[in-house]
C-alpha cells in the first residue's frame, strides 16, 4: 500500500512540475516571439527616439499639420543643445506641410531615406527631410508607423529605387513631417539651422 501511494505522490509532483515548467516555457517562448517581431531592428542612435515618435513626448505632439515652407522652417531659431529623447517646444511638437523640390536622395546606414529638397525656385536654399524605416526600433512601436510606411512606399514611387549614394530626382512634391532639428555634421542640403522634417509622414507628387 505505501508503495502505491508513494508512486502516486510521485507521479503528482512529477505532474505539477511538468507543468510549471511548460508554463514557464510558454511564458518565455512566447515573449520572444513576440520580441522578435516587435522590438525591431537596431538602426541610429542620435536622438532616435525623437525621430522615430517613440520619445516621451511623441504624445504631445500635434498632428493637424501646419503649412509652412522650407524658406519659413530655415528660417527659424536654431536651439542651443539638442536633448537625446526629448523635444525642443514648439517646434518638434509640431507637424508641417511644405511644397518643396527634391533633389537627391539615398539610403542611409540607419536606414533612414535622406532626402534634400529645396524652395521651389531656389535651389540654394535647401534642407533635409527623413523617411523612416517603420521596421526600425521605436518606429516598430510608434502610433503612426503605418503613415511612416506608406510615406516611404510614396517616395519610392515618386523617384525610384533605393542605393547607398545620391541618386537626382527631379520632382515637385508636398511633403508633411514633424519638426526636428539635427545636428549639423556635414551633411548633405543640410538647412543652416539644422531643421528637418523627421519622420515625413506624408509625401504626395504635385503636378
Amino acid at each position: 500500500m505505501k508503495s502505491v501511494v508513494h508512486r502516486l505522490v510521485t507521479a503528482c509532483w512529477f505532474f505539477l512540475l511538468s507543468a510549471v515548467s511548460v508554463v514557464v516555457i510558454v511564458g518565455c517562448s512566447g515573449g520572444k516571439n513576440t520580441t522578435s517581431e516587435t522590438a525591431g531592428t537596431a538602426c541610429g542612435v542620435e536622438r532616435w527616439p525623437v525621430k522615430t515618435l517613440s520619445d516621451e513626448d511623441a504624445a504631445r505632439v500635434s498632428f493637424q499639420p501646419k503649412p509652412s515652407s522650407v524658406a519659413a522652417l530655415r528660417a527659424l531659431t536654431p536651439p542651443s543643445a539638442l536633448p537625446a529623447d526629448r523635444r525642443i517646444a514648439p517646434t518638434e511638437l509640431t507637424t508641417f506641410t511644405v511644397r518643396a523640390r527634391v533633389q537627391e536622395f539615398k539610403l542611409e546606414d540607419d536606414n533612414d531615406i535622406h532626402v534634400v529638397v529645396n524652395e521651389p525656385g531656389k535651389p540654394n536654399d535647401t534642407m533635409v527631410i527623413e523617411l523612416v524605416d517603420p521596421q526600425c526600433k521605436g518606429a516598430v512601436h510608434a502610433v503612426h508607423r503605418d503613415m511612416m510606411q506608406t510615406a516611404r512606399n510614396d517616395f519610392l514611387g515618386i523617384c525610384g529605387e533605393l542605393a547607398r549614394r545620391f541618386k537626382d530626382c527631379e520632382a515637385d512634391v508636398e511633403v508633411t513631417g514633424v519638426g526636428f532639428f539635427d545636428s549639423i555634421h556635414g551633411q548633405a542640403g543640410v538647412a543652416p539651422n539644422g531643421i528637418e522634417l523627421h519622420p515625413v509622414l506624408e509625401i504626395r507628387l504635385v503636378q
